[in-house]
Order: C-alpha cells, then structure tokens, then sequence
C-alpha cells in the first residue's frame, strides 16, 4: 500500500502567510494615504497661499484706485489755479503724492498730457478746420490738416517726406471704417500677404501699442513718436498749453505751426519763453521768430495757457504685492474732473 504525503501547509502556517499579506496589504495602504495627504497638504498650502497672493494684489488695485481719485482732485486744483508752473517744475512735491500704509506705500506723480498730437484727428479731422481762406491757397488750406501736421511731426523727428507721407496714410486707412487704400497707404490686402495675415482695424485706435501693427512702423519710430502722440477721441485736434512745453516739444510746434517753422527755431521759440510763462498768448506771436509768417487764427486757435488733460502714474507696493496704475484725468476750469482711460500694468 502507497502513503500520499501531504505537501499542503499547515493551517497555522497559512494563517500566518495570510497575517503577512494583510500587514504588506495595510503598509502599502498607509503609503499610499500618506502620499495623499502629503500631496494634499500641498496642494492646500498651494491654494492658500494663490488666495492670499490673490488678496494682496487685489488689495494693491485699490489702494492704486483710492491714489487715482486723490489725483484727480489734484488735477482740479490745478486746473483752477493755472498753476502751470508746479506741473514744469522740477520739484515733485507740488504734483506727488505718497502715502505710507501698513505694508508699504502708496506714490502717484501728476504730470500735464496736453501737449500731443491726437492720432485719432487723421481719420477723424475736427469739423472746424476752415475748407476756404481768404488770402490763402487750396496747398496753404491743406496744411491746416492733421494730416499735414502728422507730417511735420514725422518729419521733425528725422523722416524724409514720402516716408512720412506713406506713414499718415497708412495710419489713416487703418483707423477709417472704409477699404479704399490711400495713396502710400495700406488695408486688409496688404495685412493679408503677412506671414501671420490679418485685417486692417478700420476704427480708431485702442492704444498707442497698436501702431506696431501698421505698415511702415518700427519699434524704434514707436519709442520715438510715443512723448508726442496721444488718443483723445474724434474730431478733436488736441490744443496745446504753450506755458507747460520745453524744449523737448519742439517738434510739436514745427508740425502744429507749420509755414515752414524749423526744429531749431521752435526750440529758440521755447527757450525764449518768459520764466512766468506767457499772460497774453498775443505776445508767443509776436516773437521775431513768428511775427512775419501769415499765421492763420485757425492755427493760433491751437494754442493756450490752460491744461485740461492730465496723466497720472500710481505705483503702489503693498507686503509682496505690487500695482502701477496709468490713468488719464480731464480737468474742466471748475475744477470737476473725469477719468479718460485707465490701465493696470508697466
């Protein structure tokens, strides 16, 4: 008779492979809730610490929005006072705010935006450029034009004639809501051949950036017109203060004035200026330099002694959040004020 030895292992000893197996299943099952709640803990230290960013940044823009309705009344005093030389002067206390605050500091500086020209008046002219002058030729008339003095701004800053007349045309195209090209200039069929295609605006420009989209623009010409251009809205030709100009402006008064006024000339023109500024406007064209051109009152129109627009830069630090708040402030001669624009950001 054949005894069958039995290979099966003892009930203790299966019972002990199974406590083995429960004890790897139960450290495998810690590992892994360790490495969630690890992972979790992150992951709400993570959300904690976005919402606490979040609320400091948040916090900064409304300190910068509380720094922006300081400015403004700022704005209004001096549009009362025609203070015009606080707002030229080198001594920032007159047009600086700063405020300590729990954290950091608040600092805004006020400075004139009168003195530009309005890229919005190419394809959008003011309705009270004169169509007839006595005395004056059509080519004279013409020069009266915003485009004609977009020219002469261009010109002024070193551009040859076509060049310049190509860019006032471009300009104008890419802001008049019809396709019809001008001469130099160019719309959707000139976008459309670029390497990335796109169509022409056809409406008024949304900021002084977008001009890096226009044919004929350069990065170099950008930073050179950029302390000379402004957006003001349709149909207005931005009135210059001759009181709150520097030398700097010269280019301003060559392309506002025209009649063949040099750069240089309308430096000597500025830096002729009285101390105090002008009290009678009649007396800037009387200077030597001017009182022979046939100025027409249209263009004399163009000037003045008041500043109505003015900018302001807000810079706020706030524990480790920072704002800078660029916002344009019209000042009206009650000293009421509104805010034109305003943009977050360097």
């Amino acid at each position: 008779m054949v005894k069958i030895q039995d290979h099966r292992p003892s009930f203790a000893a299966r019972i002990k492979d199974d406590q083995g197996a429960a004890l790897l299943t139960v450290i495998l099952l810690v590992a892994v809730m360790s490495t969630a709640a690890v992972a979790f803990l992150d992951l709400s230290i993570f959300t904690l610490q976005t919402a606490s960013r979040y609320k400091i940044q948040a916090q900064t823009r409304e300190y910068a929005r509380a720094a922006e309705i300081l400015a403004a009344e700022k704005a209004g005093d001096f549009r009362r006072s025609s203070d015009y030389l606080a707002l030229i002067g080198a001594d920032l206390s007159a047009r600086q705010v700063e405020i300590p605050i729990q954290g950091g500091a608040v600092r805004a500086i006020l400075s004139a935006a009168n003195n530009c020209f309005n890229l919005h008046s190419l394809a959008y002219p003011p309705e009270d450029i004169p169509n007839d002058l006595t005395g004056q030729s059509r080519d004279e008339a013409k020069q009266l034009t915003p485009a004609a003095q977009y020219q002469r701004l261009l010109g002024a800053l070193g551009l040859g004639a076509q060049a310049a007349k190509a860019l006032t045309a471009a300009t104008t195209d890419w802001q008049d809501p019809d396709s019809r090209v001008r001469q130099g200039g160019a719309e959707d069929r000139d976008y459309a051949r670029q390497v990335v295609p796109y169509a022409a605006s056809n409406r008024p420009l949304a900021d002084i950036s977008e001009l890096s989209l226009i044919s004929g623009y350069t990065p170099a010409l950008i930073a050179a017109l950029k302390p000379y251009v402004c957006l003001r809205g349709r149909g207005l030709v931005q009135r210059l203060n001759i009181n709150t100009m520097n030398k700097d402006h010269a280019p301003l008064l060559v392309a506002m004035i025209g009649h063949g006024l040099t750069l240089q000339e309308a430096q000597q023109l500025l830096i002729d200026r009285p101390v105090g500024g002008y009290d009678y406007l009649g007396n800037f064209w009387k200077h030597k330099l001017l009182e022979n051109r046939n100025i027409p009152q249209y263009i004399r129109s163009l000037f003045g002694k008041d500043t109505d627009y003015y900018q302001v830069m807000i810079d706020v630090k706030y524990y480790d959040g920072r704002s800078q708040l660029f916002s344009l402030i019209k000042a009206e001669s009650d000293g009421s004020t509104q805010i034109i624009s305003r943009k977050f950001g360097n």
